[in-house]
């Protein structure tokens, strides 16, 4: 795991949502933030990259920064537009179900 950075920030990614899931929102911020800087330029490992950042606009959004909670979930949009922009027609409708955007 120390030698593989995308898995080290997808366990920090799950770290925090567990946090968020046991109401500590503190605990949640010091993962996501630990994440935060990977995740701008490295995706995380099994884990989709919109996905990431939902994770961390959640988060945010926990600790009451409405400000980084958006930037987040504009981050999540303009991945699933460019991935949805690169799919071939048939494939669309499916990926944009499962990024829970249909």
């Amino acid at each position: 795991m120390i030698e593989r950075p995308g898995l080290r920030l997808h366990a920090a990614l799950r770290a925090a949502e567990a946090a968020l899931a046991a109401g500590d929102a503190a605990g949640a911020k010091a993962w996501a933030d630990g994440a935060r800087a990977t995740l701008e330029t490295l995706p995380p490992y099994d884990l989709d990259a919109d996905t990431a950042w939902r994770i961390v606009g959640r988060v945010a959004a926990a600790n009451s920064n409405p400000g980084a909670a958006a930037a987040a979930a504009a981050r999540a949009d303009a991945i699933v537009s460019a991935t949805e922009a690169a799919l071939p027609a048939a494939w669309r409708d499916l990926y944009l179900h499962r990024a829970g955007a249909r």
